[in-house]
């Protein structure tokens, strides 16, 4: 897309122009162990960990592997990734 700002007033008029990229692509997670909480995300992204009605929460700025530490391992989870425009990428466990 082109944005384009025009502002006119008593002096004169004037414009500029950008381009702009929208973002629809929610991120790629590869989950490398379900058991072990341990996932790589394809960009940055903020994860949530859903496990009944607890929520934790870790934000990765670069791309790259990360593992969720938890005490007793969970039967049952959701992970969301979500990125800067808001895309997000869903990952349950048991499938």
């Amino acid at each position: 897309y082109t944005l384009t700002l025009t502002v006119t007033d008593d002096v004169g008029t004037f414009s500029r122009t950008t381009s702009v990229v929208v973002d629809t692509t929610p991120p790629r997670v590869t989950v490398l162990s379900y058991k072990n909480l341990h996932f790589r995300v394809n960009e940055p992204a903020t994860l949530t960990l859903v496990v009944g009605a607890n929520r934790y929460s870790r934000t990765l700025k670069q791309p790259g592997a990360t593992q969720f530490w938890l005490k007793t391992k969970p039967a049952a989870y959701t992970l969301l990734a979500t990125d800067a425009s808001g895309n997000t990428t869903t990952v349950n466990y048991p499938r």
